[in-house]
């Protein structure tokens, strides 16, 4: 799985996070956001057949583009932290890949 390590958004702005997968079985993303010194907390989980949206998050899954994207609408300043993307296959709920990004 690939991720930017960094992106710098002003407060207010829209952000999308992409997170490139590589094996073709994947069947949906879940999303996370840890703040500094806390556990990840689950935020949503988007499928191969649905996109999803809860608040100001939304998050799409694309297989041909072997892709997921999690967008922020209005970014706020309690939105600044690190966010990761869990990718699941259709036979596995353990946690085969992630990768991280800091916004």
């Amino acid at each position: 799985m690939d991720q930017k390590a960094l992106e710098v958004i002003k407060e207010g702005d829209d952000s999308t996070i992409a997170c490139q997968f590589n094996p073709n079985n994947v069947y949906g993303m879940h999303w996370y956001r840890q703040y500094p010194g806390e556990a990840p907390a689950f935020l949503l989980t988007v499928t191969l057949v649905n996109w999803e949206k809860e608040g100001h998050f939304s998050a799409s899954l694309d297989k041909q583009k072997k892709e997921s994207q999690f967008n922020i609408t209005k970014v706020q300043l309690k939105d600044a932290a690190v966010y990761f993307c869990v990718a699941q296959d259709h036979s596995n709920t353990e946690v085969p890949a992630a990768c991280t990004k800091a916004l």
